[in-house]
């Protein structure tokens, strides 16, 4: 199985780099999720709720997790911003975690908990190797506790939304 993904992500990256177009001083938010289990669903309601504001500051992609075609539309010297659901001990549910991917990486035990099987953290370091990171990349992860599929989100929407919006507005 690792090896058909890895496979995939060279075709991908491959194919990027033949055509790749540069966008500098374009700003992409990937918002990372599965609206059917539980907080996973968090960013992408939370987009829902405030894509009628953010659609005037980012580029919004919307990803299920499949970490080949994300990596596939990273550009080097893009501004990208990753919103995803975290399962960590750091901090309460609901609280939202934020870092540079070009100074500190992802923790490894995130992504031992992904609901996206090939975890972000591994998706990173690949694209890095390959030198097809962005030149700026900040992760916005919404501590969550409940990953049931078929459960519920355990958030306040608008709190969450607002504190999202106020972060992305002041980065």
């Amino acid at each position: 199985m690792i090896h058909v993904l890895v496979v995939q992500l060279i075709f991908w990256i491959s194919r990027w780099k033949e055509n790749k177009v540069i966008k500098k001083n374009f700003k992409k938010l990937f918002v990372l999720g599965n609206r059917f289990r539980g907080d996973d669903a968090i960013c992408l309601l939370v987009v829902d709720q405030l894509k009628p504001k953010l659609k005037e500051m980012f580029h919004i992609r919307e990803h299920s997790g499949e970490m080949s075609s994300l990596i596939s539309e990273w550009e080097e010297d893009a501004e990208i911003f990753i919103l995803d659901a975290v399962k960590t001990s750091q901090g309460e549910s609901g609280e939202l975690l934020v870092f540079d991917l070009n100074e500190t990486e992802v923790p490894a035990d995130w992504s031992q908990n992904s609901t996206h099987g090939f975890g972000l953290a591994q998706a990173i370091e690949l694209a890095k190797s390959f030198g097809s990171f962005p030149a700026k990349a900040t992760f916005i992860g919404i501590n969550g506790s409940h990953w049931g599929i078929g459960e519920n989100h355990q958030f306040n929407l608008d709190n969450i939304s607002q504190d999202v919006f106020e972060l992305l507005s002041n980065l």
